[in-house]
Parts: C-alpha cells; structure tokens; sequence
C-alpha cells in the first residue's frame, strides 16, 4: 500500500541529506529524533515539489529508525 510513497519519501530524504540545505536537514534530524510534525500544519514543500503531510511525516519516521 505504502510501495511507491516510501520509495519517492527515501528518494526525497536521500536528496535532502545530499544537498545539505537547512531545511533537509532540520526535517532528517526531526524524523531520526522522533518528532512529529502536528495534524494541523499546512502542507510543508521540499525539493522537486514533493509536499509532505503528516501522515507522511509519521510514516517516515517509522521507515527511517535512528541511523
């Protein structure tokens, strides 16, 4: 169910630590440390356009356990 959203969320993740910017790395520290993003929030836009909504933020953070 999860395939392709987890594929296109590991490929965004893998881009924000490539490029280093701020903002990839303030959501990759948030997500390994366990933070949750609330419900309410608007949707929050990355790198090639991909929004992540908080349903995506939880379940990415279930994929990618601490490193």
């Amino acid at each position: 169910m999860h395939h392709l959203r987890t594929l296109q969320l590991h490929k965004l993740r893998e881009q924000m630590l490539e490029e280093g910017a701020q903002e990839g790395l303030w959501i990759a520290g948030m997500l390994s440390h366990g933070w949750r993003l609330e419900s309410d929030l608007p949707f929050v836009q990355w790198f090639n356009g991909v929004q992540l909504k908080y349903e995506d933020i939880v379940y990415m953070n279930n994929f990618f356990p601490d490193d």
